[in-house]
């Protein structure tokens, strides 16, 4: 499994949910979680979800199949996975709940496996120019269909937020 050493930069995001954090850990933790929020998710099926193993698949609007594999499960706080496909092209996300004064916030960082290892001259440019921008978005739209989830209780419908090249 890659460790987060590998990888050079991060795009994280977070977003402010009118929620407990007992409540948003309860949606974010729950099988099949993403279905409900991700508004580039056509499916998300479980494929070990007891005994401190977790580990589901995504199916995205646009036809690409991801594997996820939870390795730091932080009960009521958050979890670390790896997500990836069948060549090697792994990613690390991290999600975390944070209490605040009368709601919470959610974060989500991603160490992308694109553009992101190796020569930090050769990869600065395409990095910040083109996968920051595209992942900052895609964690903008999945931290809106949380929000909106969990706070009208209405599954998000498809690409809700706006469209994304690389998902929907």
């Amino acid at each position: 499994m890659k460790q987060d050493h590998d990888y050079i930069w991060s795009v994280s995001r977070e977003i402010k949910i009118e929620l407990s954090k007992a409540e948003l850990w309860e949606i974010i933790s729950s099988r099949n979680h993403l279905e409900k929020f991700h508004p580039f998710c056509k499916s998300n099926k479980t494929i070990s979800w007891s005994n401190g193993s977790y580990e589901d698949s995504i199916e995205y609007y646009g036809g690409r199949i991801l594997g996820r594999k939870f390795y730091n499960w932080i009960e009521g706080i958050g979890y670390d996975l790896k997500i990836g496909d069948s060549s090697g092209n792994d990613s690390i996300v991290s999600w975390r709940i944070h209490e605040a004064q009368d709601c919470c916030t959610v974060s989500i960082t991603i160490m992308p496996y694109i553009f992101n290892r190796g020569s930090k001259i050769w990869n600065f440019f395409p990095f910040f120019v083109y996968t920051k921008p595209k992942l900052s978005n895609y964690l903008d739209s999945v931290l809106m269909g949380l929000k909106f989830f969990s706070e009208k209780k209405e599954v998000v419908a498809a690409n809700q937020f706006g469209t994304h090249s690389w998902f929907s």
